[in-house]
């Protein structure tokens, strides 16, 4: 990203409270100069938003969502709810292996593959390995559950 002020005129940028958003390079500046941002991958099928500060303006991010991405969580479980084969629950891991971690909705149905158990075997806390589609709002269809401690 290019700054252009004029000569002798100070300026920061940061990044906010975006994660994804981060500025590398350039900050503080003095006069016309240039920032560096680092925009993280969206593996999330949902768009989003969000700002960069600098020199007092905030300057808006759009990112679009991965057209239908196919994704891997491993994590504990929470919040589980339904019946077999149609459950859902929370996954608190990492997705994709990001160093993140993230808190994503899992659907179950009748094409989702078990191994290490069954679906009746699934229960909170139990830890898991998840492979599905992820939705535009970010919830994913589980092809396959692995139970890992059931």
């Amino acid at each position: 990203m290019r700054v252009t002020t004029q000569s002798g005129c100070e300026w920061t940028a940061d990044s906010r409270a975006d994660s994804w958003l981060s500025v590398l390079s350039g900050t503080p500046g003095s006069g016309s100069g240039r920032l560096t941002i680092r925009v993280e991958p969206n593996i999330s099928a949902k768009s989003r938003k969000g700002s960069v500060r600098v020199a007092g303006k905030n300057v808006e991010v759009t990112q679009a969502g991965a057209a239908s991405s196919t994704v891997g969580i491993e994590g504990q479980i929470s919040s589980l709810s339904g019946s077999c084969p149609t459950v859902s629950f929370v996954v608190n891991g990492p997705v994709n292996h990001a160093d993140a971690l993230a808190k994503t909705t899992v659907t179950t149905g009748r094409e989702t593959r078990f191994s290490g158990g069954s679906c009746a075997d699934l229960g909170n806390k139990n830890k898991v390995r998840v492979s599905g589609t992820m939705s535009a709002d970010g919830v994913v269809a589980a092809s396959s559950v692995e139970l890992v401690n059931p």
